[in-house]
């Protein structure tokens, strides 16, 4: 008889692919597809007899972790200029390989309009300057994250008052002239 003993793991059963590094050795790896229960098998024979045995593995899924959220650093901003909200939000896959984001007012004395709230990056728009604190939040269906950043908004700056005497006129006494001025503020300071 030859003393040639040939070894070979299987998947048995299971609910993904097992691909094994070296399946022709008793000492190998298994990766798998998919979490799940398996069954490998092993084979071994000699050429004139075979044995077996069988192993169960059992894979649990990958842990899902929280997003990880970024909401971009402090700013400030001069009205009527808009906001640059340069966010990120990144997740591990699962559950489900699904991440939202959404902007939202947390505080501020005013309205915040965002251009795409849906969005990590998108723009902002204030309805009068304060202090704003902008929130960002990640979900992947399962946990979510946020982050905050602050935007203090200046009012737009106190301009002088634009004034227009009307046009150059020429009168003949007894007559009087008629003065037709305008003047337009800003509205600031009040």
């Amino acid at each position: 008889p030859s003393n040639i003993l040939t070894v070979a793991w299987t998947k048995a059963t299971g609910p993904g692919t097992v691909t094994f590094t070296n399946a022709a050795t008793a000492n190998s790896r298994a990766s798998f597809s998919t979490a799940g229960v398996y069954v490998l098998r092993l084979i071994a024979s000699d050429t004139v007899l075979a044995s077996t045995s069988t192993v169960q593995v059992t894979v649990n899924p990958v842990p899902n972790a929280a997003p990880v959220v970024n909401a971009g650093v402090d700013q400030t901003i001069t009205l009527p200029s808009t906001a640059t909200l340069a966010g990120t939000a990144t997740d591990d896959g699962a559950p489900s390989n699904i991440l939202t984001v959404a902007w939202t007012k947390l505080s501020g004395p005013g309205t915040v309009t965002f251009t795409n709230a849906a969005t990590a990056n998108s723009r902002a728009s204030f309805s009068t300057g304060g202090v704003y604190v902008l929130r960002l939040v990640a979900n992947d269906t399962m946990l979510s994250s946020t982050d905050d950043v602050q935007v203090t908004v200046n009012a737009v700056p106190n301009q002088a008052p634009v004034v227009n005497a009307g046009t150059n006129q020429t009168i003949t006494l007894p007559s009087t002239a008629i003065l037709a001025g305008t003047a337009t503020d800003d509205g600031a300071p009040s």
